[in-house]
């Protein structure tokens, strides 16, 4: 954590009923892309937890959860900005993207069928991050 200040106690709920208290706040990054704002240091937890709501609202991205991994994609380009693996929760996965770029389209006809009757000279302006692989 990075860049952390003081701040009032704020309480924490859990499911089970308990509570405990976030003493600071500061930054966090994911990987080389995510940069966190914000986020609280709760001195009781032995773990790192992410608002899944907040990731959302600070990096303005969508996430889509499978039943091994979650994908968190910008919402303009759908291109993949992180990846989650689960382990019972789901972990940040570190390292490239190019490794991690599960939502690669690699069939010309699922872009035929989202774009029309377009021709392969219009898919192939589409962005690489699209996916597209000719």
């Amino acid at each position: 954590m990075q860049e952390t200040e003081n701040i009032s106690p704020i309480s924490i709920g859990f499911p089970n009923g308990t509570h405990t208290f976030g003493s600071k706040k500061g930054t966090v990054t994911l990987g080389n892309q995510i940069k966190l704002t914000k986020v609280l240091y709760v001195p009781s937890l032995k773990c790192q937890l992410i608002s899944i709501a907040k990731l959302c609202k600070e990096l303005n991205c969508g996430v889509t959860f499978f039943d091994d991994i979650c994908i968190f994609q910008d919402r303009t380009l759908r291109t993949p900005i992180g990846v989650g693996e689960q382990r019972g929760v789901y972990y940040f996965k570190e390292g490239s993207l190019e490794k991690n770029q599960i939502n690669a389209v690699r069939f010309n006809n699922l872009w035929h069928k989202r774009l029309g009757q377009s021709h392969h000279e219009v898919l192939s302006l589409l962005p690489s991050s699209f996916g597209i692989f000719f």
